[in-house]
């Protein structure tokens, strides 16, 4: 972000992250930071910014490539080839980090976070919990509650990742408030295809919202929400992958996070 001036905001922002840490810690220790990246981001950068700089914990920052839904300019949401080598190499250290194969370090506690959803899989894999009698596809948050949204025209959407040229996606105003059939709908979106969800072998493991999928400012179909679903699946199949590569290899599920709360506790 630029001041009028055209002066950076960057400094401005540590020095103020820094007086929040100093005046409540506590509190501090529960903030959470994403890093959204772009095709001119330099990753390695990015990484040592975040391993070396003290305001930022292991486990603290989420890292996320920019949602090429509504983009005007498709470049932003491209990987290049150089990123991809580097977030491929330093996802391999974590994961010998946390199989014990390597120490840990700066850059492998960063990326800890990216193992939560095949430690969420593996848990629901070892559970067996039935299912119960009301029940609903993961991924859709609820409005407004975490993230809002307020644009320049002071009307409301449910967090920054939606397209603001889709009216669909505006839950209210500064002026009229919040519209909370809006809002229902876009929580409980998955009434669409229930019949179809319910018989799902995914439906456990499905998570996605509404701004993943390309409506280009239409309607929401069935057909759109349908496609989503191939892909959520796609994605849980690469899980399964992953996780099966893992516990070839003697991965426990949440055991293996003893190791990394040693080290933390050594590290503090």
């Amino acid at each position: 972000r630029r001041f009028k001036t055209g002066k950076g905001s960057f400094d401005i922002i540590l020095e103020n992250l820094s007086r929040l840490k100093a005046y409540n810690e506590e509190y501090y220790s529960k903030v959470l930071f994403n890093c959204v990246i772009s095709s001119s981001s330099d990753l390695e950068n990015i990484y040592r910014f975040y391993s070396e700089e003290e305001l930022f914990e292991a486990g603290t920052v989420n890292f996320n490539y920019v949602n090429p839904v509504g983009l005007k300019d498709e470049t932003l949401s491209r990987i290049t080839q150089k990123n991809f080598r580097v977030h491929r190499l330093a996802y391999i250290k974590m994961i010998l980090s946390v199989l014990e194969k390597r120490k840990w370090d700066a850059q492998s506690r960063l990326l800890r976070r990216e193992l939560q959803d095949i430690e969420l899989l593996y848990e629901q894999l070892h559970s067996h919990v039935a299912e119960g009698k009301k029940t609903h596809h993961g991924g859709p948050c609820i409005p407004a509650v975490r993230r809002l949204f307020v644009d320049t025209k002071g009307e409301f959407f449910p967090c920054e990742r939606v397209s603001e040229e889709d009216s669909e996606m505006c839950i209210g105003s500064l002026d009229s408030g919040f519209d909370f059939d809006k809002m229902s709908f876009l929580l409980n979106h998955g009434k669409m295809i229930k019949e179809k969800c319910l018989g799902c072998w995914n439906l456990r493991m499905c998570a996605y919202c509404l701004a993943q999928i390309p409506k280009d400012n239409q309607i929401l179909t069935e057909n759109m929400l349908l496609q989503q679903c191939e892909n959520s699946k796609e994605s849980t199949l690469l899980l399964l992958y992953k996780l099966c590569i893992l516990v070839e290899f003697g991965y426990k599920g949440n055991e293996n996070l003893q190791v990394l709360n040693k080290e933390c506790i050594w590290k503090n």
